[in-house]
């Protein structure tokens, strides 16, 4: 992906609930409002007003699934100016409106019993931590290549991130949103006083990203590759709808010491974040 189409992508995902000028966007990146159209088409696949829409549904689906909030505070909560015009794009998009959405959902994904392990979950703290990030868009089931790709990406030295943390964010969930369009970033965290080449980390597809300081429920993983969308689940459908929390547009964290690539498929061993407010 072009750097400056990744930068953008990044500040209409933080700023996807607010009304944006993609004309200032396209300057903040250091392109003419032509250039950023004609470059964000071409990268990402679609124009910028289509992704903002289809990042905006796809945070709403989630909010449908995990929370219990009414569905006309999630459309003003994500920019819409009314219920029907939410519900309009919402029904395009999934074929169906937001509240069968839900209901849907709820029969056929939740149980009315809590899955064990409920006990294992816990709200702390989370500190904001500064990472070294690159964005893949595809398969989340493939991601043990795109952690292949990043260790290949970072700046030379191993010596450097024997020791360090990293971090994968997960921004959707692959059975709402399309397999090709799933987003994950593969991450480092940076220490304080890191030095590095920031001009080749940028050519190799590097971005520096902050985490959301704040809380969040954290749940520690251990097992198979395949037992983890259910601990997503536990942690995302389970536990935060009946929790006092409300969930962000934030992604999912998963931290681990080790790259994903470099860890046994059954023997993950991992802590999922989730941010809350």
């Amino acid at each position: 992906m072009d750097s400056r189409i990744v930068r953008a992508v990044r500040l209409i995902e933080r700023d996807m609930a607010d009304s944006i000028c993609f004309d200032t966007v396209a300057a903040r990146v250091g392109l003419s409002s032509s250039r950023f159209h004609h470059l964000f088409r071409e990268t990402v696949g679609q124009p910028p007003e289509t992704y903002l829409r289809r990042i905006r549904l796809d945070a709403a689906a989630l909010r449908l699934q995990w929370t219990s909030e009414p569905v006309g505070l999630i459309a003003i909560g994500l920019g819409y100016q009314s219920q029907a015009a939410f519900t309009k794009a919402f029904q395009r998009r999934f074929g169906m409106p937001p509240q069968r959405y839900r209901t849907e959902y709820l029969r056929t994904v939740l149980s009315d019993s809590v899955p064990a392990g409920r006990s294992r979950i816990s709200v702390r703290e989370v500190p904001s931590f500064t990472m070294l990030a690159a964005r893949y868009v595809g398969n989340p089931w493939e991601v043990r290549e795109y952690w292949r790709d990043f260790e290949k990406r970072l700046p030379p030295g191993k010596q450097r991130w024997k020791n360090s943390i990293f971090v994968g964010l997960l921004h959707d969930d692959p059975r709402t949103t399309p397999v090709h369009e799933t987003r994950y970033d593969c991450c480092v965290v940076l220490t304080d006083g890191a030095s590095l080449d920031w001009q080749t980390a940028a050519a190799n597809g590097l971005q520096l990203i902050r985490s959301r300081p704040g809380p969040y429920g954290c749940l520690r993983f251990h097992g198979h590759r395949d037992d983890l969308l259910p601990a997503y689940d536990l942690l995302c459908a389970h536990w935060v709808r009946h929790s006092s929390f409300a969930i962000t547009e934030d992604p999912a964290i998963e931290v681990h010491a080790r790259p994903r690539h470099r860890m046994d498929v059954d023997k993950l061993d991992l802590t999922l974040l989730l941010a809350l407010e």
